[in-house]
């Protein structure tokens, strides 16, 4: 506990000092849209930028060393797993995960070998060059983009094996909120594909999601300006103008090593009065004295915290004052219209918030080159507020704005090579 708390608090030291020299040098993010985890693919120096979250990896790191002396002190799954722990890292990037997890093994005086599970073509040149020297323990496999519907037979020929033989699987597959890059899904089918048992660990654990209305009018003007529709879902730094009109509240949680599906859906009621204004941090130069009659919800931010390990927990909220990583920026659910907030000084303004997390298995177009029956999946958020008895709704059936997660390339080819020389044979 002792260990935890000093990691936290280290890493909201950095987390500040980080977050101010990003923006110092980069400039706040704009509100950009939502893309698809995969599409398009990032380039190295995208993966460089984010590895200079130092909060982040120093929590990634605290969890991994306890992960490791957990199971060396442990007689739990000692018989099983010998001297020699494995573990699987699922979008490893450029190898700090892997790094880690070399090191935690060094330390804990315990052999190690590594599978590095990576989608991006750059990443695994990258990787395969990185630990060249290192073969004997790591092995990289890629460029391969996990599904939710992988079976083993749809794993490649050298990793089918290893199902169900892992000690420690490790991924980097939060979103900005939390759950909106197929967080529980991959996670599922990591821990029905790889973990070894109950016993075996997955990092991270858990997740939790929050949202509070905030006050913008600079986003506003942003949106409206660039002719952007206000029933998508952006991410962006935060506001210089924000001011936080009520405290936010969690949505729902999950754990990484249940199976969906879960249940990612609810109704929040925030009560907005003159003494719940919050203004974040990085917002103190601006005017507290504004004329708070002039006050409109704009919409709602997100936020995600994630459980890596007992006590370690990264905490992407600007309102918290545990915040520890920046490379997370906000998620935000604009409104289509803003609800404005009247008589602050004097009465309390109710909001009612409806927010649910959707997805559907489509099926893939068949073409003469593709083969039949594999399904993409998309996922979506549908939001609706209501005031007074007027309701607004967002995003019906992600009509406006959607992710994807198509089956990989690499299943396709492989089927329909297998296709064709059944056709031949027959």
């Amino acid at each position: 506990c002792a260990m935890a708390a000093a990691v936290m608090a280290a890493a909201s030291s950095l987390c500040e000092e980080d977050a101010i020299t990003e923006e110092e040098k980069y400039g706040l993010l704009q509100p950009c849209r939502k893309l698809s985890p995969l599409n398009p693919p990032l380039k190295l120096k995208e993966y460089f930028m984010m590895e200079r979250d130092r909060g982040k990896y120093m929590l990634y790191w605290a969890a991994i060393q306890s992960a490791f002396q957990t199971m060396v002190e442990s007689q739990v799954g000692s018989e099983e797993r010998g001297d020699c722990i494995r573990c699987v890292v699922v979008g490893p990037g450029l190898g700090r995960l892997i790094r880690f997890c070399l090191d935690a093994a060094r330390e804990s005086s315990v052999k190690v070998v590594v599978h590095a599970l990576e989608a991006n073509l750059a990443a695994v040149d990258f990787l395969k060059k990185e630990y060249v020297t290192e073969e004997d323990i790591v092995t990289v496999h890629g460029p391969l983009a996990l599904h939710p519907a992988f079976t083993e037979s749809d794993l490649p020929d050298a990793l089918s094996p290893l199902c169900h033989q892992f000690d420690l699987a490790v991924s980097e597959l939060l979103g900005s909120f939390g759950d909106d890059e197929f967080l529980p899904e991959l996670t599922a089918a990591i821990q029905s594909l790889f973990l070894k048992s109950k016993d075996s660990i997955m990092i991270p654990r858990a997740w939790t999601t929050y949202v509070a209305p905030i006050h913008s009018p600079k986003t506003r003007e942003f949106l409206v300006e660039a002719n952007k529709p206000m029933d998508a879902c952006y991410v962006m730094g935060l506001p210089k103008d924000c001011i936080f009109l009520a405290h936010e509240q969690e949505m729902w949680s999950g754990m990484c090593s249940s199976v969906p599906p879960m249940k990612f859906s609810d109704h929040r009621q925030f009560d907005i009065k003159q003494t719940s204004l919050t203004y974040p941090i990085s917002c103190i130069g601006q005017d507290k004295e504004a004329d708070q009659t002039e006050i409109f919800v704009h919409g709602f931010v997100g936020y995600f915290t994630s459980e890596l390990w007992p006590g370690v927990v990264v905490d992407t909220r600007h309102t918290s004052s545990f915040r520890n990583c920046f490379h997370w920026e906000c998620h935000y659910f604009p409104l289509k219209e803003p609800l404005a907030v009247q008589n602050l000084r004097h009465q309390t303004t109710t909001i009612h918030f409806d927010l649910s997390r959707k997805t559907a298995s489509l099926k893939r177009n068949q073409g003469k080159n593709m083969p039949s029956g594999r399904t993409k999946l998309r996922l979506w958020y549908e939001w609706h507020v209501e005031q007074e008895g007027q309701t607004q709704l967002h995003n019906l059936e992600g009509e406006t704005d959607s992710v994807f997660l198509h089956w990989p390339v690499h299943v396709i080819k492989d089927q329909f090579v297998e296709a064709k020389a059944k056709k031949v044979k027959v």
